[in-house]
């Protein structure tokens, strides 16, 4: 925690989440959709600093570096974040909010819900016992108590309030993100699932066959998951029931999922994280997942690979910027 002059500050790392499985149930009377997902939080982060005010009063002050278009006001997950906090902590002073971006917005990746767990982290630091940041982040957004629940991975249920931790993925393999050509909208996607099939009942048997396959192969030791073969045991878990609509809205997905599938080798699982546009896909090593974003670089498509937190390999290697 630092001390500015009259403010003190502190900086907190917000990162990536791709949903391994995704399962929509029915629209709740709320106008939410039930939902069951296996989340995996990625070693991708962007920084959050929120800095304290010494005045009795005063409002939220955004500056955002890397991704100037995003939302200031209360579209923000961040500005929002202090909002909440602030009805429960009403002596809270002025905020400012620094976000230095590295994560894609409109991607599926989480980027705007891990900066609003970044602030309620930031604050339940620097102002203790005002306010619960659980109970804010269950009201925040779906994503939301994940990403500030510090797991590496979990089951998450209801509206994605209810957690449950999982198995990480192993620590060797690493995910390769492609992005879409343009951002897709969460509601809009939503709309159009609606307007389409709808939802699947009963929900939640692929996330759980998911979470037992990663299990099994934890138990199996750490050498194993090195393998096609490993990955070959997850990947018919590996579903997003939001993939019709966001490829309805945003056709070039396909030839974005086309050229992921191609590029990192035949057999390995690919699917679509939240309600996109980002796809991702697994493989069992840093050098094949280095290969394949240098391949898809060339091919015009946005590409990072990235390791599961919680279990990120000693150098980091293979990850490459956007």
């Amino acid at each position: 925690m630092a001390r500015e002059g009259n403010a003190v500050d502190r900086r907190e790392a917000a990162w990536a989440k791709v949903n391994l499985a995704l399962e929509v149930g029915p629209r709740r009377p709320d106008g939410y959709h039930e939902v069951v997902t296996f989340l995996q939080a990625l070693d991708w982060e962007e920084t959050v600093r929120v800095g304290l005010g010494r005045r009795p009063a005063g409002g939220v002050r955004l500056r955002v570096r890397g991704m100037p278009a995003l939302p200031r006001g209360a579209g923000n997950l961040a500005v929002r974040a202090v909002h909440m906090w602030r009805r429960y902590d009403p002596g809270l002073g002025p905020v400012r909010v620094e976000i230095a971006k590295r994560l894609p917005a409109g991607a599926g990746l989480g980027g705007g819900s891990s900066d609003g767990a970044a602030v309620l982290r930031a604050l339940s630091r620097l102002r203790p016992g005002r306010a619960s940041a659980p109970g804010i982040a269950r009201e925040l957004g779906s994503d939301v108590p994940f990403l500030l629940s510090d797991l590496p991975a979990a089951l998450a249920w209801g509206r994605g309030e209810h957690l449950e931790a999982a198995p990480s993925l192993p620590a060797t393999w690493r995910v390769v993100v492609a992005l879409g050509p343009r951002p897709l909208s969460t509601a809009a996607v939503y709309r159009r699932f609606d307007r389409l099939a709808g939802a699947r009942e009963p929900i939640g048997e692929r996330s759980r066959a998911l979470a037992a396959a990663l299990a099994a192969l934890t138990a199996e030791g750490a050498r194993r998951p090195q393998s096609a073969q490993a990955l070959a045991t997850v990947a018919p878990w590996l579903e997003n029931d939001l993939w019709p609509a966001a490829l309805s809205l945003l056709p070039e997905l396909e030839r974005v999922r086309s050229l992921l599938a191609e590029n990192v080798g035949r057999g390995r699982p690919v699917a679509m994280t939240g309600s996109g546009s980002a796809l991702f896909a697994l493989v069992e090593d840093a050098d094949r997942a280095a290969h394949a974003v240098a391949r898809l670089l060339r091919e015009g498509v946005r590409a990072k690979a990235a390791a599961p937190r919680g279990g990120a390999a000693e150098d980091g290697e293979g990850r490459v910027a956007m």
